[in-house]
């Protein structure tokens, strides 16, 4: 299944932004469908989300229990769990031309195509 990847553009509870330390981006299927994952980027462990369900805008997902182990700051943690909280459960999923938003509850996640990288200088 083909991933797309979106970059981080923010995160916000309730309405203000929150610090997201190395959370730099979001991959979703191409053609978002049950047993699709979400994978973020940059998060500590490499958790994914198997989506369940999709009615609409509205995805159901759960957390796949899958996790690296590596060690993880305090701080990066905290982005773990905000990651986590985020991509789990009910959730509505909107594209806005190239940009999409991820909301559960009062938390919304901000996406924009990714910058171009330099692969090697």
């Amino acid at each position: 299944m083909k991933q797309l990847e979106y970059a981080v553009a923010m995160v916000t509870v309730d309405g203000r932004p929150v610090p997201v330390g190395q959370w730099s981006g979001v991959y979703l299927p191409e053609r978002p469908a049950a047993g699709g994952l979400i994978m973020p980027e940059g998060v500590a462990n490499n958790p994914r989300f198997r989506i369940l369900s999709i009615e609409a805008d509205t995805w159901h997902t759960e957390d796949s229990g899958v996790r690296t182990l590596e060690f993880c700051s305090p701080a990066e943690q905290a982005i773990r769990d905000l990651a986590i909280n985020c991509l789990t459960g009910k959730l509505v999923v909107r594209r806005h031309g190239p940009n999409v938003t991820i909301s559960k509850g009062s938390t919304v996640i901000s996406l924009a195509p990714p910058k171009p990288r330099l692969l090697y200088a």
